[in-house]
């Protein structure tokens, strides 16, 4: 709190020095801190930016800020800005950066089918994205929607083969048949798994998988 205090007063200071860069500088940290000088310091910065004293945050440091209010599950706060920065969003990579915020906060709030179609948006803007792929079936399993989430994970292995990502949704797959009771299915992406990654280090885990799914499935 004492730094916080600190850095507010030097911000002060050197505005009043006409060190308006700076002020701004060190103003825009402490608003998008979200700390006890959040405010004040969002009050000093935008009086800087009217005065033409200082240029106002770019889309990307918009960007950097909702992410760590969504760090911080400050839902309503991400909320309104992301309504105020839309229309900012013009260009396809502004767009994405705004579609993602909006699913994982949709996410946050779990408010599924609004998380899905802001994913949608982002399948339009970049097709067959694997990170987006790999959110969607975050979503889908917060959801319960554990069919779907195992579809999912299982077209990722597929598509990302041999890479970390795909290592991560093989065994995801087999774990949520697993969990919705699907046991052929689990078994079968669990042996995948153990001929796939025979020296990962969940392969223990995956053998102890194999056992259970199939004491569970009778066989």
């Amino acid at each position: 709190m004492r730094a916080t205090i600190a850095r507010f007063n030097i911000a002060q200071i050197q505005r009043r020095l006409g060190r308006s860069k700076e002020a701004a500088a060190e103003f825009k940290r402490l608003y998008f801190s979200e700390g006890s000088f959040a405010e004040a310091s969002k009050s000093e910065l935008q009086a800087l930016i009217d005065q033409g004293k200082a240029a106002p945050p770019t889309f990307s440091e918009e960007m950097e800020h909702l992410d760590r209010w969504l760090t911080l599950r400050l839902a309503p706060q991400v909320e309104e800005r992301l309504s105020a920065l839309q229309s900012q969003a013009t260009s396809p990579e502004e767009q994405r950066a705004w579609f993602w915020r909006l699913a994982k906060l949709r996410y946050q709030q779990r408010q599924s089918e609004d998380a899905q179609q802001a994913l949608g948006e982002l399948d339009r803007l970049t097709p067959n994205d694997p990170t987006v792929e790999r959110f969607r079936a975050q979503v889908l399993t917060s959801a319960g929607q554990y069919p779907e989430a195992v579809a999912t994970y299982a077209k990722l292995a597929d598509s990302q083969m041999g890479s970390a990502l795909g290592k991560d949704s093989l065994f995801k797959a087999g774990f949520l048949a697993s969990h919705s009771g699907d046991f052929s299915a689990a078994l079968g992406y669990f042996k995948r798994f153990i001929g796939s990654y025979p020296s990962d280090k969940s392969i223990d885990d995956a053998y102890w998988y194999v056992a259970w799914v199939t004491y569970r499935s009778g066989d």
